[in-house]
């Protein structure tokens, strides 16, 4: 158990990390990627060519939007799973940075976790 837990702590890390690098180096510190550039679905390719699978546009977006949602990656990467993280990101920001702070001590698994982000959403929607 330990050496998977610490596969996906490493996983998590480096998705974070390329996250920050997207955003920092890719889009110079900017939230959102310049409109009608391809910055993402070439950064997939030249990753995937060099790595293998793992990095689709899709997935990058993934990492970007943890970075932005998250930046504190040690509390992150204790906490939860890059599985969850991907449940989590299907929020918006605010939602996510909730759901992390109040869950920090409690991490359930992905089936529980889809019914809580569900249940967040519909309950902001009304808002």
């Amino acid at each position: 158990m330990r050496l998977a837990s610490h596969i996906n702590t490493t996983m998590t890390e480096t998705y974070w990390q390329i996250g920050k690098y997207i955003v920092e180096y890719e889009q110079g510190g900017a939230a959102k990627v310049v409109y009608g550039t391809s910055t993402l679905t070439q950064l997939s390719k030249q990753l995937t060519a060099r790595f293998g699978r793992g990095f689709s546009r899709h997935n990058l977006v993934n990492m970007r939007k943890c970075y932005l949602y998250y930046p504190n990656c040690q509390s992150l990467t204790d906490n939860l799973t890059w599985s969850h993280i991907g449940e989590l990101i299907k929020a918006d920001e605010h939602q996510f940075i909730l759901f992390v702070s109040k869950y920090e001590l409690y991490l359930p698994d992905k089936e529980q976790l889809r019914k809580i982000v569900a249940k967040i959403v519909d309950e902001n929607a009304d808002k």
